[in-house]
């Protein structure tokens, strides 16, 4: 028999998994600890964020060829400050000047390497689930035995 987790439970696991997951954060020096928000209701638990580029940190990209910079004047920053660099031969093969005025060949240029996935939001919801057994177990057998 499966019961879903009550509302009241949820919430209080959910609230834990958000803490943990801005310390986590804090532990990145991330500034966007306050885009994540509890998720949560009658049988489950999450957490969701107003900025869209914290799930691919925690999902990870793959890799890919970045087309849509074809002819386009791209800002690059390093150590000598910044410089504009125009996006030409997107996706062919040739040399491409890394930082430092160092030459490499590439099989493509303006090929984005992918993101690992860091699973910071995961873990911290798994987390919250595990320290909250006895709680989860307490709550399940009032709701079977009948007890409030």
């Amino acid at each position: 028999m499966r019961l879903p987790l009550p509302a009241s439970i949820s919430s209080t696991i959910s609230e834990s998994a958000m803490r943990k997951a801005r310390e986590d954060m804090r532990g990145r020096s991330w500034k966007s600890m306050n885009a994540i928000r509890p998720y949560s209701g009658e049988g489950f638990v999450g957490l969701r964020s107003t900025l869209k580029y914290l799930m691919y940190q925690d999902r990870g990209t793959r890799p890919r060829v970045m087309w849509e910079l074809e002819g386009k004047t791209i800002p690059m920053q390093d150590e000598s400050g910044l410089h504009f660099v125009k996006a030409v031969g997107v996706g062919q093969p040739g040399y491409v000047t890394l930082p430092g005025g160092v030459k490499v060949w590439r099989e493509q240029k303006w090929k984005h390497p992918g993101i690992k996935p860091k699973r910071f939001l995961e873990n911290s919801i798994t987390a919250s689930i595990t320290e909250s057994h006895d709680l989860i177990q307490q709550s399940m057998m009032k709701i079977l035995t009948g007890v409030e």
